[in-house]
């Protein structure tokens, strides 16, 4: 049932349902609803996607940020729509260069889970492996923070993005996140 979901999940599920069903239907897959399926009122509806000119001028921004290892946190939710969280909680056993995979232990959500891991995120991933073996060869995670431990924040981001001239409402972390589903659906 999904009567505890909130109400932007019942309705991006029932817009997925409902694409699906007009697809099928115009493919002659199956027959077209003979209803309007009702969709619930999304109050937490926020429209979180970069045009592409925010986007260049957050890619421009980076390109000369002192603190690259910022960028490569905001380049690597871009590229593989990670959410913070899961970024800070990475460590190098999670990584498997061999297969392309990352595995997010605990997602938001429950299960650990292993998503591809494209070609930008690789670069990235090995890029910070090696920065982050100059300043802590003994931390397990990719991101540290404080004396090597798990990261808890990345304050240059709210710096970056205000450089960017991106909106104040785009919350960075979750407008990447899906910035990224816009892009895959488009």
């Amino acid at each position: 049932s999904m009567g505890d979901c909130a109400d932007a999940t019942k309705w991006n599920a029932l817009e997925l349902l409902r694409r699906i069903i007009n697809y099928g239907a115009k493919c002659g897959y199956c027959p077209p609803l003979g209803f309007t399926i009702e969709m619930p009122r999304r109050d937490n509806e926020r429209v979180e996607y970069l045009t592409p000119e925010q986007t260049a001028s957050l890619f421009g921004v980076m390109q000369d940020w002192p603190n690259q290892e910022a960028c490569r946190i905001l380049k690597l939710a871009y590229f593989t729509a990670m959410r913070k969280s899961e970024i800070f909680g990475l460590q190098d056993t999670d990584l498997d260069f061999q297969f392309g995979l990352i595995r997010l232990n605990y997602p938001k959500g429950g299960k650990s889970v292993s998503i591809p891991m494209n070609p930008a995120a690789k670069e990235i991933l090995l890029l910070q492996q090696t920065c982050r073996n100059e300043r802590f060869p003994e931390s397990s995670y990719l991101f540290p923070g404080k004396g090597g431990e798990r990261r808890v924040e990345c304050n240059a981001v709210d710096r970056i993005k205000a450089a960017a001239n991106l909106p104040v409402s785009f919350r960075i972390f979750h407008g990447l996140r899906h910035h990224f589903a816009v892009t895959l659906a488009n």
